[in-house]
């Protein structure tokens, strides 16, 4: 009867979750190759240079990669004049430019296919849900389906994670669901789990593993 409670409360879990997909985005990694070169030239870290830019280009287009790291603009020359001699000394000015940090705020689409199943449930083969998300710090909060999340920003790993605020319980039993995505870009993998645990000790879990975008 306790394995049962678990099945039942998954299964409404999985269910609360479901809604139709939508398409993916294009990304960046080869339009921004020559602005990731510079931005390394201009004494930047390759790492840090190819997430910031590619993160860029995908919420403002390729013309974002184009136009950063351009080489440094020469000022007409200053002139100081003393009464025995003039010195002329051009005067650089090197302007560079970063993306603001990355945020989760807005609207997101999850869709992943069963790849777990330790309950022995007959659960869907394929799910999606809609996530609506607002970032504060690194804290997050939204819903994904009708169920209210609560997560976190990593900008240490590059990824993200929100968890059902309240489990769904009986009188023996407690299911809760969670996400993680990885990296931190408008289109991502991204790992669902649904988990059961029953006072009996007893704890499984059906695992689903795709691909999260933004709208």
């Amino acid at each position: 009867m306790r394995r049962f409670a678990a099945v039942t409360s998954l299964l409404v879990v999985v269910v609360l979750l479901v809604s139709p997909p939508i398409a993916t985005a294009v990304p960046c990694r080869r339009l921004c190759r020559p602005a990731i070169q510079r931005c390394v030239d201009a004494g930047n870290r390759r790492r840090r240079c190819k997430r910031q830019l590619i993160q860029m280009c995908k919420q403002l287009g390729q013309q974002s990669c184009d136009e950063a790291f351009l080489p440094p603009t020469t000022l007409p020359p200053a002139t100081t004049t003393s009464t025995t001699t003039t010195t002329t000394q051009p005067v650089y000015v090197t302007t560079t430019t970063l993306p603001p940090p990355f945020s989760v705020t807005g609207t997101w689409h999850l869709s992943a296919s069963l790849v777990l199943n330790d309950c022995g449930l007959d659960v869907d083969s394929y799910v999606s849900s809609t996530l609506q998300l607002t970032q504060s710090g690194t804290s997050i909060n939204g819903t994904m389906g009708s169920l209210a999340v609560s997560g976190s920003i990593d900008y240490v790993n590059l990824e993200w994670e929100v968890f059902s605020q309240q489990p769904s319980c009986d009188t023996s039993c407690c299911v809760g669901s969670g996400v993680r995505v990885d990296p931190l870009s408008n289109q991502a993998s991204a790992v669902l789990a649904v988990v059961g645990r029953c006072t009996s000790g007893l704890t499984c879990t059906v695992g689903y593993s795709g691909s999260i975008n933004r709208y």
